[in-house]
């Protein structure tokens, strides 16, 4: 099915393993490499949804770090709706016809980094100041990605034009990877807002790879190490959701 698509092989011995400069084939790229993080992406927006229509915060300020992520991917949307529109003109104005394959990846692509702009805005609205569906996604993208960028600089598999766009297009998605690796400020009237920022704990504030990698304990671990103990003083407030959780395990008993 694939090959019918591509109207090339998804892959090749010849090109692929049987020799010494091994290639993807640009069935592959096409296909594979753009539907597999948009099918992630995809699966994730039931949850994404349920995640804001939970939530009770507030909406988070406009500040230069989600004004800064949503603009430059709006500008990454811009460049992949002009590469859409660059490929229906070769399908059905010019003489050149791109495959099927190079139209449905270029349509996946539009339509995800659309979704990108949506979930930022809403999160941004319903209070949730990061998502690890997203991270994710990025990364999947980034890493298929970079395969093949380095793919179209070693064969001509594309027009010259198209392979700018592509590598800005590449280049932005790299940049939103990195804003989404830091999470953005808590939403005003949260449940730590009585407390001090510095006493806040660092869980609540953390991003995805952050609790991924526990290293929101950093800071505590490094006190220990130079201390050799700790104080109480040293460890924060207990999370307000969980003396509410202990204030009705309580009540129950």
């Amino acid at each position: 099915m694939l090959e019918q698509i591509c109207d090339s092989p998804i892959w090749t011995q010849s090109q692929s393993w049987d020799t010494q400069s091994p290639t993807l084939s640009s069935c592959m790229i096409e296909t594979a490499f753009v539907w597999l993080p948009a099918i992630f992406l995809f699966l994730c927006i039931p949850y994404m949804i349920w995640d804001c229509l939970k939530s009770n915060k507030k909406s988070i300020h406009w500040n230069y770090y989600n004004i800064s992520r949503l603009l430059i991917t709006i500008v990454c949307t811009g460049i992949a709706l002009s590469k859409l529109i660059l490929c229906f003109c070769r399908k059905y104005q010019w003489d050149d016809n791109p495959t099927t394959g190079h139209l449905i990846s270029t349509v996946v692509q539009t339509t995800t980094r659309l979704i990108l702009c949506i979930v930022f805005y809403c999160h941004r609205k319903y209070g949730i100041h990061y998502s690890g569906c997203i991270w994710t996604y990025l990364v999947l993208d980034t890493i298929l990605g970079s395969l093949s960028v380095a793919t179209f600089a070693t064969q001509v598999m594309r027009l010259k034009y198209e392979f700018i766009l592509y590598c800005i297009q590449f280049s932005l998605t790299v940049i939103i990877l990195l804003f989404c690796s830091f999470a953005d400020q808590l939403p005003p009237n949260s449940d730590n807002t009585e407390t001090n920022d510095d006493n806040i704990c660092p869980e609540d504030k953390a991003s995805f790879p952050s609790k991924l990698t526990f290293h929101w304990m950093n800071n505590l671990l490094i006190k220990f190490l130079k201390q050799k103990s700790l104080k109480i003083t040293d460890i924060w407030p207990v999370r307000h959701k969980n003396i509410k959780n202990q204030t009705l395990y309580v009540q129950l008993i």
